[in-house]
């Protein structure tokens, strides 16, 4: 539907597997009483989905349903591949020992294990 040459035959510009799908969806939806779509949320933008109130007869208002994103579709998915600034890490000087041993002292066998020297307090 954001698509505004929906008839006609064009290059897939983007093409989401199920795996991912859930992973893109946010928490906000926007709905509405009755037997209309829902509007939901994504990290690409909003999407569309549900059914459309059935009409009885030639008379009633002929609902539609448009979305269109002002954004490029480059800026989406520079949105999509965004990630998170990592805060600093907050270890104690204990965790920090601790970590400084574990980098120092592990070897690899060939069998694929790792092996780690168990740290020893010299002063108890």
């Amino acid at each position: 539907m954001a698509d505004e040459q929906f008839d006609q035959t064009g290059d897939i510009d983007l093409l989401i597997g199920a795996d991912l799908i859930y992973d893109m969806l946010r928490s906000v939806t926007r709905t509405r009483p009755g037997n209309y779509p829902v509007l939901q949320e994504t990290d690409l933008g909003w999407t569309l989905r549900g059914r459309t109130p059935a009409t009885t007869t030639r008379h009633d208002p002929q609902p539609t349903f448009k979305l269109r994103e002002d954004n490029s579709l480059e800026h989406s998915l520079n949105r999509f591949w965004e990630v998170e600034p990592v805060e600093p890490s907050t270890m104690t000087t204990g965790q920090q020992v601790c970590e400084q041993h574990v980098i120092i002292n592990t070897s690899q066998e060939d069998d694929g294990g790792s092996v780690v020297r168990l740290p020893t307090k010299m002063d108890p």
